[in-house]
Formats: C-alpha cells, sequence, structure tokens
C-alpha cells in the first residue's frame, strides 16, 4: 500500500498541444533538399483520415462523463496563422509520466490526405526529466499527380443515348480524385491520382518548462509547442475515455 502511494506522488501529468504548419514558398530562399521516395509500401495510408481527439472547438467525449471541453490553446493562433501558412496538424492529447525519466510516445498524422496519404507525418517522444526533453520527428511528402483509367460500362438511356454508368474502378475516388469526362464520350474516363514522390526527414529537439509556448522554426515546415499541467486522475480519464470513443466508433464503422 506505500508503495502504491509512493508510486503515485511521482507521478506528473501534462496535456500537450502541438500544431505545424507549412510556411508558403516564398517566405524563404534557403534551398530544402527532399529524397526520392522508391517504396511507397513503407508510407502510411488511410481510406479515411486518421482518427484524433482535438477539434477546432476543443474536445469533448460527450458521453456526459468528465469535465466540459477543453479550449485547444492553439485555436486562436490557428485562425491567425492559417491567413499565412497552411495548417498541417493541431493536435492535443494527455501524457502521464510514473516517475522522473519516463518517456511517452505519439505518432500524429496531417488530416489532409492525397490519395489516402497523408501529406505529413511525424512522432513526438517526450522524457520527463528538468525539463520536458522533446523529440520530434517529421516526415513531409510532396506529390505528383497522374491519370488511370476507370472502367466503365455504356448503358443506353430511354431517349436513346449512351449514358456511363460505373460498373468498377481500377483505384478508389478519394476526397482530392477528379473524375474527366469528355463532354461527347469519345474517350474513356480518366481518374486523377496522387501519389507521394519525394520525402523531407526532419528531427527537432527541445528542452523546455511547463506552461511556456516554444516555436520550432524551420524554413519549410513551423511548429508550436506547449504543454499545460493537469491531475494524473485527469490525464487517466481522459485516456480512458479516448479509449472507450475509439471503441464505440470503431464498432459503428463495422456495423
Amino acid at each position: 500500500m506505500a508503495d502504491t502511494a509512493k508510486k503515485e506522488s511521482t507521478a506528473r501529468a501534462y496535456r500537450a498541444h502541438l500544431m505545424t504548419f507549412l510556411w508558403p514558398e516564398e517566405s524563404s530562399s534557403e534551398k530544402i533538399v527532399y529524397d526520392s521516395i522508391t517504396d511507397l509500401d513503407s508510407l502510411p495510408h488511410f481510406s479515411t483520415p486518421p482518427k484524433k481527439i482535438e477539434n477546432n472547438d476543443g474536445f469533448s467525449f460527450g458521453i456526459g462523463i468528465g469535465a466540459p471541453k477543453t479550449k485547444n490553446p492553439f485555436d486562436d493562433y490557428k485562425k491567425k496563422l492559417g491567413k499565412k501558412v497552411t495548417i498541417l496538424t493541431n493536435e492535443t492529447w494527455p501524457m502521464i509520466f510514473a516517475q522522473r525519466s519516463s518517456t511517452v510516445e505519439q505518432s500524429f498524422y496531417s488530416n489532409v490526405l492525397l490519395n489516402g496519404y497523408p501529406t505529413l507525418q511525424g512522432n513526438i517522444k517526450v522524457t520527463l526529466g528538468r525539463y520536458l526533453e522533446t523529440e520530434i520527428h517529421y516526415q513531409h511528402y510532396l506529390f505528383d499527380s497522374f491519370s488511370v483509367p476507370a472502367l466503365f460500362s455504356l448503358g443506353e438511356s430511354k431517349a436513346g443515348k449512351n449514358t456511363n454508368s460505373i460498373l468498377h474502378q481500377t483505384a478508389p475516388i478519394l476526397s482530392n480524385a477528379a473524375i474527366a469526362l469528355n463532354e461527347d464520350n469519345a474517350e474513356a474516363p480518366t481518374i486523377m491520382l496522387h501519389q507521394p514522390t519525394s520525402i523531407l526527414k526532419l528531427a527537432v529537439e527541445r528542452k523546455t518548462a511547463s506552461k511556456k509556448l516554444n516555436y520550432l522554426d524551420h524554413p519549410i515546415i513551423g511548429s508550436l509547442l506547449y504543454f499545460e499541467p493537469i491531475k494524473v486522475e485527469e490525464a487517466e480519464q481522459e485516456i480512458m475515455l479516448k479509449e472507450i470513443e475509439e471503441e464505440l466508433s470503431n464498432e459503428l464503422e463495422a456495423f
């Protein structure tokens, strides 16, 4: 019993906030070299955007348990910065450190998908020491567009004219895909897709105290980082409710 109390007394919890954004090309004259991508199988791919805790109004688990929505401190920054830069991610998540030297990791992805591929993916590792020692790895992708033929069948309308009806497609149509149809149907329809062809790998390290806004600078990817101290019980509840929400969401999708 005494050991349990001692362990609980050394635990610390924080709510992490991380916003990443893409600077306009003309904002820097520094040349950044991207590497070519040779293997697409190793890249993350989603049929739908990855699930997130946060949204523009903060987050709430909506089941009548816990505190009301928690305001994301970066929402105001998002409104201001969004006029000049492209917001890639705006993440919020709880972290619990059992003791000093404990490490917590979190992966994140941009909510913008091109043919199912996120434009940015990252991993953040935070170690609790005298400061919150943070290591962030980003992977930003450049895309090329291409078109592939779609398989259509020709049906006859009541007016006697040929109309296109989709029987099968060689590739999925996602939010970024566009079907190009020749007006007189002289050519087969095509689907415009995008494929990641280049990658920029970026690592950033920072030691920071909580309740201190940090700006992580780079000519291409900029970041804002903030750690908010919270109670361990509050963090445990957020983690538990997030797991419940994800489980319910998966069951609804399966249904």
